[in-house]
């Protein structure tokens, strides 16, 4: 006879995480602005956490929208990318499992299992991954990739399982999401149906979407770095935990600026599959939805491979284009990808200027 206390507790302490974290705001001086959005973006991470522990088992894994949903929506967290679509699954190295799905016309497609613990996707190590350079398909599109902690024989997609395997995360992106066709895919078991859900599973399970929310808003908290002070690009995996992408080279300069001022970025494009600059809120969330994205890629401004490019971000016109609008935010992160690049690209220049 299971505790019917137990479910209880477990929802109860969920909402007191959801309540402490509502007066911890990310930083002390937030603007009317970022107060604002701070309660949406706690809003879409409890809805998130929920999706994706609750949800998505490692017992009975599916694939639950992740960072942003598939439609360009303000549901957002932990650094999405507005050309982006994202999914999460909960696995186990106690499990097997397969990915079966269909490509759409993304221009990258990949699967990034992590290991580490399960509620903390800043101490995540990326296991194993694979992208749509080595997926291997049918004339239509179709795949299969087996994921198990040997490669079995015959199989032509295969991502390792590996001890302490936790989380399995897809990204797909496009050069217009407004006109995408989009890549289908599901996530099955295969070593065994699953049990039936108990209340002590269950319970696991909230307490499970409790921790994450408590680490994910701590991976908010304001690093030690100079406004308008840009660093150089850099990548995940390896040694570097995190939920990044091993595929993509990343850059990101935290900017300050007054209603008449405006910031100029520099930069390089080199060879990559998809290059973009992009504005995050001091909430790590993509400002605005597209097709009034604080973003661009290199489709939309027709740039080649070793063009250089200049983007200005600014809270009014700066008369100089592509201009990047902040939507009213004073303070923000701009956060740059080069991905699948063939080189390192060098570290883009910044540079504060008045609008006249």
């Amino acid at each position: 006879m299971h505790d019917p206390e137990l479910l209880r507790t477990a929802w109860r302490r969920l909402l007191a995480v959801a309540d402490d974290l509502a007066g911890r705001p990310v930083a002390p001086d937030l603007d009317e602005v970022d107060t604002v959005e701070s309660y949406r973006h706690l809003a879409s991470l409890v809805g998130h956490a929920v999706d994706m522990f609750v949800l998505s088992r490692p017992e009975a894994p599916v694939f639950v929208r992740a960072f942003n949903t598939d439609e360009p929506t303000e549901r957002k967290y932990l650094g999405d990318n507005a050309d982006t679509r994202y999914f999460y699954a909960n696995v186990s190295d106690a499990h097997r499992y397969v990915i079966r799905g269909r490509r759409g016309d993304e221009v990258y497609l990949s699967f990034v299992l992590h290991a580490g613990h399960r509620t903390d996707s800043l101490q995540q190590l990326v296991a194993s991954h694979i992208n749509q350079q080595d997926l291997e398909c049918d004339a239509d599109g179709g795949f299969e990739i087996v994921l198990s902690p040997e490669r079995p024989d015959g199989v032509a997609n295969w991502m390792a399982l590996p001890e302490g395997s936790a989380s399995l995360l897809t990204r797909e992106y496009h050069l217009d999401r407004s006109d995408a066709r989009v890549a289908r895919y599901t996530i099955e078991r295969t070593d065994g149906p699953p049990a039936p859900l108990t209340a002590e599973g269950l319970a696991v399970a909230i307490e499970d979407a409790s921790a994450f929310l408590d680490t994910a808003m701590g991976s908010l908290a304001p690093r030690p770095v100079p406004s308008n002070t840009i660093g150089e690009p850099f990548r995940f995996g390896g040694p570097l935990p995190g939920w990044g992408t091993p595929d993509n080279t990343y850059c990101g300069v935290s900017f300050e600026l007054g209603p008449d001022e405006a910031l100029d970025i520099e930069g390089l494009l080199v060879p990559c599959v998809y290059w973009n600059v992009q504005l995050w809120n001091r909430h790590m969330q993509s400002i605005g939805v597209p097709p009034h994205a604080a973003s661009v890629n290199h489709a939309q401004l027709g740039l080649q491979p070793g063009d250089t490019w200049r983007v200005t971000v600014a809270s009014r016109d700066p008369g100089t284009r592509p201009w990047i609008d902040t939507h009213g935010h004073a303070r923000g992160t701009v956060y740059i990808r080069w991905l699948c690049a063939t080189e390192t690209p060098p570290t883009p220049t910044v540079t504060v200027r008045p609008i006249g």
